[in-house]
């Protein structure tokens, strides 16, 4: 790992740390062995409301953003051990063939950085069931939503949730989205508190620390940290601006838009009754610092190359490659 540079945390007051080790009382399984030597400090790397951006916006004070320099800064200065999350929102807000067909590429190029879990976001839910279920197939992408539901059979269309076993923590990653009138075709959006009521528990069961990925209105993030005091931290965006972690109830949650102009940085760690002890973090701008990787401009390319044709197909594509 090359030495990390730029990398500087904002730490949280000393008030909100003691109000984490004070109120975060959460019961865990007392079955569920932790790790003799677990680790110090885990990372967490937040990705977030892309919207669709490829690459950099000629944004005021220089060029951001853009999957290239995503990609490459993973590669320079990702710590261990971390995580890679995405709380949805990947897409561009308009859910036709286009747009899926670019939403294709982004998931790719995700899928080459090692992501660990997505959530499908406002955006994505804009989709039919069809569409979604058959980007899982093509790619075995890491999406994530309890709530996100097969309309015919009422059954999750992805994974509810995933465990991550970070050096021995069990980390439990469930996702929600809030739910809207008129969602794609075949999709059923449930009650974000009916669908967590009915999954926690088994992550309560399974994991040592339980993240939510969301997209959800600040009254419903309030609600969620007011009623699962068992959920340790939400990382979220659409419906709420970009802030770092801070308390809302029990719950330390964290916010970040932007149209991938910035990731968040996350670190956190356990006291010795195995609770959640302390976070961190800070946003990381995606700036002309960061170099843009070689490999995903590759890729761009091809896309690129794919829409000048007009040959929007996902037939005969294999790990973006044409």
């Amino acid at each position: 790992m090359r030495k990390v540079k730029n990398f500087i945390y904002i730490t949280m007051l000393a008030c909100l740390i003691s109000i984490v080790l004070g109120c975060n009382s959460t019961s865990r399984n007392s079955a569920l062995p932790f790790p003799k030597n677990p680790p110090e400090t885990i990372y967490l790397y937040l990705s977030a409301d892309t919207e669709g951006t490829l690459e950099s916006c000629n944004c005021q004070g220089g060029q951001m953003g853009g999957l290239p320099r995503q990609a490459q800064f993973f590669l320079d200065f990702r710590q261990s051990p971390s995580l890679l999350l995405d709380a949805g929102n990947t897409m561009f807000p308009i859910a036709n063939q286009q747009e899926y067909f670019k939403w294709y590429y982004i998931l790719q190029i995700y899928t080459q950085m090692g992501y660990d879990a997505l959530n499908l976001g406002q955006y994505e839910v804009s989709l039919t069931s069809t569409q979604i279920s058959d980007m899982v197939v093509k790619l075995n992408i890491p999406l994530v939503s309890c709530n996100v539901l097969e309309k015919s059979s009422q059954k999750p269309l992805v994974k509810p949730y995933l465990i991550k076993n970070v050096d021995g923590v069990k980390i439990g990653i469930i996702g929600l989205v809030e739910p809207k009138e008129q969602p794609g075709e075949g999709i059923f959006i449930a009650n974000p508190h009916d669908a967590l009521s009915k999954y926690l528990p088994e992550l309560v069961d399974k994991t040592h620390l339980i993240i939510v990925l969301s997209s959800l209105s600040l009254k419903s993030l309030n609600t969620i940290a007011q009623k699962f005091p068992q959920i340790d931290i939400i990382l979220n965006t659409g419906g709420t601006s970009t802030f770092l972690p801070q308390k809302m109830e029990s719950v330390v949650v964290s916010s970040l838009s932007g149209k991938g102009r910035y990731l968040q940085q996350l670190k956190f760690g356990f006291d010795s009754s195995k609770k959640l002890a302390w976070i961190e973090g800070a946003n990381a701008p995606l700036d002309e610092k960061i170099s843009k990787h070689e490999g995903t401009v590759f890729i761009l390319e091809q896309y690129r190359n794919r829409l000048a044709s007009q040959s929007l197909s996902l037939e005969g594509l294999e790990n973006g490659i044409d």
